[in-house]
């Protein structure tokens, strides 16, 4: 599989519930991103297993990560720029 910036986390990469949490905290602090909006239950879903897909959950990118670097933050506002 190729990894490029239309790439999303949970759906392509399979990242979900605690270890997407465990991804978005890791990243923050591995590149100084401000999470303090981010809301987790938007973009993923708590576990693979449950009933709900989470089809209306809002897709979150290698794209939308690599912007958030740039910027230093990581909420709806950079993610929808």
């Amino acid at each position: 599989m190729s990894i490029d910036k239309s790439t999303q986390i949970e759906k392509d990469l399979g990242v979900t519930g605690e270890e997407a949490e465990e991804l978005i905290h890791e990243f923050s602090k591995s590149f100084n991103v401000d999470i303090s909006n981010f809301m987790f239950s938007k973009y993923f879903n708590d576990e693979p297993h449950l009933l709900f897909n989470g089809m209306d959950k809002k897709p979150l990118t290698v794209g939308h990560l690599e912007k958030a670097i740039a910027i230093g933050k990581l909420n709806d506002t950079v993610i929808n720029s």
